[in-house]
């Protein structure tokens, strides 16, 4: 899954010796790589320079993509630089799904993942919210920080049942065109 856009990317399946490496540097051409590149007026790159560090978009049609279609909660997991993370990570992950479930709401995703920023504001939570959802929310991502166990009813509540952010615990957070959300 790729956000903020809210692609979704299959892989090909391979045999007992896969080249990976020639997969994911494919990914990275059609899918992360910037658009375009910023640089200080007088640096100049060569074409063949720039169309190594720039996105080809063509290479896209070489993988089977759809649409994230639910609403996505990833929480930082990693415990290896600081465990507050590691520890409040699958508190909070275990909350998230029972949470999403009492409300009804059995097709999100929640993934632990590693380091997104900010030790000290843990629970790190960023939800995203598909552009198909019917939310005002819809095609942004929320960063909240120091969510607890005891706000996830909450953040399930306001923010993906009803599209608002809570204010309180926000950190940050992203349009689906890589752009920072107004609030």
């Amino acid at each position: 899954m790729l956000f903020p856009s809210c692609v979704q990317v299959d892989l090909p399946v391979l045999d007992s010796s896969p080249d990976w490496d020639a997969h994911i540097d494919e990914l990275i051409k059609a899918f992360i790589l910037p658009t375009e590149l910023r640089l200080p007026s007088p640096v100049q790159l060569s074409p063949a320079t720039l169309a190594k560090l720039t996105r080809d978009e063509s290479r896209q049609s070489n993988f089977v993509t759809s649409s994230v279609g639910a609403p996505t909660i990833l929480i930082c997991g990693h415990g290896g630089r600081d465990q507050r993370c590691g520890i409040f990570g699958p508190l909070l992950e275990d909350e998230f799904k029972d949470k999403l479930l009492a409300a009804g709401i059995d097709k999100a995703s929640v993934a632990l993942i590693s380091h997104i920023g900010g030790h000290r504001f843990a629970g790190n939570v960023i939800v995203y919210m598909p552009p198909s959802t019917a939310s005002p929310l819809a095609g942004k991502g929320i960063w909240y920080g120091r969510v607890e166990p005891k706000h996830v009813e909450g953040v399930v509540n306001t923010t993906i049942v009803h599209g608002t952010v809570i204010e309180e615990l926000l950190r940050g957070g992203i349009e689906s065109d890589g752009s920072l959300l107004r609030i």
